[in-house]
């Protein structure tokens, strides 16, 4: 079953989220961290060791401990950011936003249509 994002559940409740940033590729830590009712767990896709495969194991491991992973994305160009959702993440964080249309960029990239600009399988993407 999956887990609620529990970053959103605490802005929802007024609290302050906690979490932890993993430094190395290691689906084990997350899982005995996510024991402890920590609520997220942060991987730096930028400059972190991470490949994507292993983005997808700690997304999973994540999910079954319950514990929202979010991730530094490398860049926010669509394609980086689908292959990141894709894998799980639940929380998406943009390096290098220097305006209001890089963030706009970025949000749209994470919704599906009509929201946003994400696609599904053969469907259309809205219109930019």
């Amino acid at each position: 079953m999956k887990e609620s994002n529990r970053v959103k559940a605490a802005m929802r409740e007024g609290r302050m989220a906690y979490g932890y940033n993993l430094v190395f590729p290691s689906p084990w830590i997350v899982e005995v961290l996510g024991y402890l009712d920590f609520d997220y767990v942060w991987i730096d896709g930028e400059h972190g060791p991470f490949a994507l495969d292993q983005v997808e194991d700690i997304c999973r491991t994540a999910e079954m401990a319950g514990v929202t992973p979010i991730a530094r994305v490398p860049d926010i160009g669509s394609s980086t950011i689908l292959r990141y959702l894709d894998r799980g993440i639940q929380g998406v964080f943009g390096p290098g936003i220097d305006s209001k249309e890089e963030a706009q960029q970025l949000v749209d990239a994470c919704y599906y249509a009509p929201k946003g600009t994400r696609g599904l399988g053969g469907a259309p993407r809205a219109a930019s």
